[in-house]
C-alpha cells in the first residue's frame, strides 16, 4: 500500500499531487492531509486522514495557540494519529508530496521501518533552504531518507548540498498528460495561432514576461491570441500591463479555472 502525505489537500495549482495520488497505485493508495485550505479544488476519491481535524476543542485551541494547523510544525498527539494511520492501512512505502513534509513525519516512518520517498517541487527547496531553521532540519534529516525526486539536474544539484547522496536523489522532470484526442489533432500551416498559458500570477511565474514574450510574437503574427489560466496578486499589474500595450483584443485574462476546464480556451 501506498500511503501519499501533502501539506494540504485540494489546492488549485497542486494538481499534479492528484494526479499522483490517482496513479501511482490505483486503488492501492492511503492519503494523509497534514493542513487544511478551504473551499478544495480537488478531493482524492480515497478517504483521506486530516490531522489537523478533531473533535476536541481543547486539542483545537492548543493546535492554534502552537501554531501547529500547519506543514511547518506536528503535536506529539498528530503523530501518534499519523503513525496509527500508517500501520493500519498497512503503508508499504510513504511518499511525501515537498520535502518540509517529509522532514516533519521521517521519525515517524523510521520508527516504523517504512522507506520514505521525498517530492521535490521547487520552493521548498530554494525557498525553504534559505531559512536558517528549515536549512538546519534539512541538513539533519533529508540524508536519512531513503530517496528524493527532484524536477531538473540543477535541484538535485541544491538538495545534495543538504548531505544526501547523489545516488538517492532521481531526476524526474515534470511532464504533461497527453491525451489521444489531443495527440490525434493535427495542425496545417496557417496564420492564426492560440496559445493556452496556465500558472499562478505571482512573481516567480513571470507573467509580465510572458506577456511582453507575447507581444514580440504579435509583431511577427498579428492573428495569434493568448489565453491566460490563472489567479493571484499581480492581476492587477497584467491587466495594466495589457491596457498599456493595447492587447486587450487579443490576450483573455480568464483567472482560475477547474483543471477541466484549461484545455478548454484555445479551441475558442
Amino acid at each position: 500500500m501506498l500511503g501519499v502525505i501533502v501539506s494540504c489537500i485540494g489546492r488549485t495549482s497542486e494538481t499534479y499531487i492528484s494526479s499522483h495520488i490517482a496513479n501511482l497505485s490505483p486503488a492501492g493508495t492511503a492519503v494523509c492531509s497534514l493542513s487544511p485550505v478551504e473551499n478544495p479544488a480537488w478531493v482524492p476519491e480515497w478517504p483521506v486522514l486530516r490531522l489537523y481535524h478533531s473533535d476536541v476543542w481543547p486539542l483545537q485551541a492548543l493546535r492554534r495557540v502552537a501554531g501547529a494547523a500547519s506543514r511547518e510544525s506536528l503535536l506529539r498527539i498528530d503523530l501518534s494519529r499519523l503513525a496509527f494511520w500508517l500501520a493500519t492501512n498497512r503503508i508499504d512505502v510513504v511518499l511525501c508530496e515537498y520535502l518540509q513534509v517529509a522532514v516533519s513525519v521521517a521519525d515517524v516512518c523510521r520508527r516504523m521501518r517504512i522507506p520514505l520517498v521525498a517530492h521535490a517541487h521547487g520552493y521548498d527547496v530554494a525557498g525553504q533552504s534559505r531559512d536558517a531553521v528549515w536549512g538546519a532540519r534539512y541538513r539533519a534529516v533529508l540524508p536519512q531518507i531513503d530517496a528524493v525526486v527532484v524536477v531538473s539536474r540543477a535541484m538535485k544539484a541544491q538538495v545534495m548540498e543538504f548531505g544526501v547522496p547523489a545516488d538517492r536523489i532521481h531526476v524526474i522532470p515534470c511532464g504533461t498528460d497527453v491525451r489521444a484526442e489531443s495527440n490525434a489533432q493535427r495542425h496545417g500551416k496557417r496564420d492564426v495561432f492560440k496559445i493556452v498559458a496556465v500558472g499562478r500570477l505571482i512573481p516567480k511565474k513571470g507573467p509580465i514576461f510572458l506577456l511582453e514574450a507575447f507581444r514580440r510574437v504579435r509583431q511577427a503574427c498579428p492573428r495569434a491570441e493568448l489565453f491566460l489560466v490563472g489567479q493571484g496578486p499581480l492581476m492587477e499589474a497584467v491587466s495594466q500591463f495589457v491596457r498599456a500595450t493595447e492587447l486587450e483584443d487579443c490576450v483573455h485574462l480568464l483567472g482560475e479555472l477547474p483543471n477541466a476546464s484549461v484545455p478548454a480556451p484555445g479551441r475558442r
